[in-house]
């Protein structure tokens, strides 16, 4: 990471706290709480799983996407989908 990516991403972090009323003095706390490291950690896991089948996986011949859905009682939580291309067979 460059230091303009650097600036950027502490501008989107200050951008994002004054949207949901975070206090910057306070986030790092805030991220390391005992309720909310889980969280971070779970949905980090989904992106890694997300990168890694993106990188591995030929592009020619599979999709694949980060799916952000809204998790409901009685189904299957969906993170990712991967499509075939040729088939159109949709892998959750």
């Amino acid at each position: 990471m460059n230091k303009e990516q650097i600036n950027k991403l502490g501008f989107e972090i200050f951008a994002y706290c004054k949207k949901f009323n975070v206090p910057v003095e306070y986030l790092f706390e805030i991220l390391e709480d005992q309720k909310v490291t889980p969280m971070i950690r779970g949905k980090a896991m989904e992106f890694n799983a997300y990168l890694l089948l993106e990188s591995n996986l030929p592009k020619t011949v599979w999709s694949v996407q980060k799916l952000n859905l809204n998790a409901q009682p009685g189904f299957y939580d969906e993170d990712i989908s991967i499509t075939h291309r040729r088939t159109g067979i949709i892998l959750k």
